[in-house]
């Protein structure tokens, strides 16, 4: 029996909440686990981006399959690693290395169920739908983060840290059993697709590549911030004078990335109305000024840079549905998941090197407890949002929808 295209967007955005129960809950402990391991700002950086390297290692073969096998397949088996490189953190991880070990296997999970999931539900969907449940499939991709702090700081507080990873680890197993129970099998048809590393089409095409860059610098500056968020959200509440919050630098950052994913709703809504391209460039010339202006305000009062955090991210997550909208748009439809696949390669790439620059910028302008070096370190990553609106305003100019 055919699943209603309604219950199928949302049985997919589902499965990606609990997939993203992994997502930030490394950063949601980092202050935890700098403590217990000794970590260096930079291995905390390089901790908090692992993940990433697990996923753009992988998502270019994945997401090329999934134009020629069914991406049922795909989803299925990432989704039973996700659930493995969890319960092996959550088990084994004891150290720098070890943990980078697991994170990286938990990337590769992602890897397999984002992009692939999304062709999958596209492809399952009438041409009508399309755009926009693509939109609101990224744009969703927040709430899961979100939910990932609190997994972190709420379980991390009940149970102690290793029950975060378990959690996660039921998230992915939420995903498998959701895809495996709504999704029909399918055979692809490859026919007329070149070979499954035939990229230069893909290169060559102006409107997509403005869309690939621009997902670049979007994560490279939303990652890096929300990986260094409760780290930051520490070092305020720990300055003298400063009086004890009502809420846990966790539950603030969880509140920052659901105020995100309305973001993410809002922008892609005006991005159907105004234009994509111009609604781009607009948050990401905004989303530059608002990080400056955050990391500037690190002497101020506690709950006005909280607010600031949160513009920060409806401008920088909230470009995430249409740079994928955008990508899709331009996309050859016979390279669909190869575009894709190159589309997630080349922007999670911004969301392993986003943590490692704002952690080697901090430490190089000496280290968490100057406020100076928070300053320089909102500037890092605030050059993705520069990289955005240069991209679309150069690359996109005339040539994509």
């Amino acid at each position: 029996m055919a699943v209603p295209p309604v219950a199928l967007v949302a049985a997919f955005c589902l499965a990606l909440t609990g997939v993203n129960l992994s997502f930030m809950v490394v950063a949601a402990l980092l202050p935890t686990l700098i403590e217990a391991w000794s970590l260096s700002d930079i291995e905390a950086g390089w901790l908090g981006g692992i993940f990433f390297a697990g996923y753009i290692a992988t998502v270019p073969v994945l997401s090329s399959l999934a134009d020629r096998i069914d991406p049922r397949r795909i989803y299925l088996g990432s989704a039973l690693i996700g659930v493995a490189a969890s319960l092996g953190f959550a088990a084994f991880a004891d150290g720098f290395w070890s943990a980078l070990l697991w994170r990286f296997f938990a990337g590769v999970g992602l890897a397999g169920t984002y992009m692939p999931g999304l062709k999958a539900m596209s492809d399952n969907l009438p041409d009508a739908m399309r755009s926009r449940a693509s939109g609101y499939y990224a744009s969703v991709f927040a709430i899961g983060s979100a939910l990932s702090f609190i997994v972190g700081g709420e379980a991390a507080a009940g149970w102690g840290w290793r029950w975060a990873f378990v959690v996660a680890g039921l998230g992915f197993a939420l995903a498998f059993l959701l895809i495996f129970v709504i999704l029909p099998r399918q055979a692809a048809d490859a026919r007329g697709a070149p070979g499954p590393f035939e990229i230069r089409p893909i290169f060559a095409n102006r409107g997509v590549m403005a869309y690939v860059l621009a997902n670049f610098g979007g994560l490279f500056e939303s990652v890096g911030l929300r990986t260094w968020l409760v780290p930051y959200l520490v070092f305020l509440l720990d300055r003298p004078g400063q009086e004890p919050a009502f809420l846990s630098p966790t539950s603030i950052a969880a509140g920052i990335a659901f105020i995100g994913v309305a973001g993410a709703v809002a922008i892609s809504e005006l991005g159907e109305r105004f234009g994509i391209r111009t609604v781009m460039i607009g948050a990401a010339i905004a989303s530059f000024a608002v990080a400056i202006v955050t990391g500037a305000a690190v002497g101020l009062d506690y709950w006005l840079v909280v607010v600031l955090l949160a513009a920060c991210a409806v401008l920088n997550y909230g470009r995430n549905g249409p740079t994928t909208t955008g990508a899709l748009l331009n996309a050859d439809p016979r390279l669909q998941g190869t575009t894709m696949g190159i589309f997630a390669f080349i922007g999670f790439a911004g969301a392993l090197v986003g943590p490692v620059a704002f952690g080697t910028a901090l430490e190089a302008a000496g280290g968490r407890e100057d406020p100076a070096a928070w300053i320089w370190s909102f500037a890092a990553v605030a050059m993705g949002a520069a990289l955005t609106a240069a991209a679309v305003a150069g690359l996109a100019r005339g040539r994509s929808k």
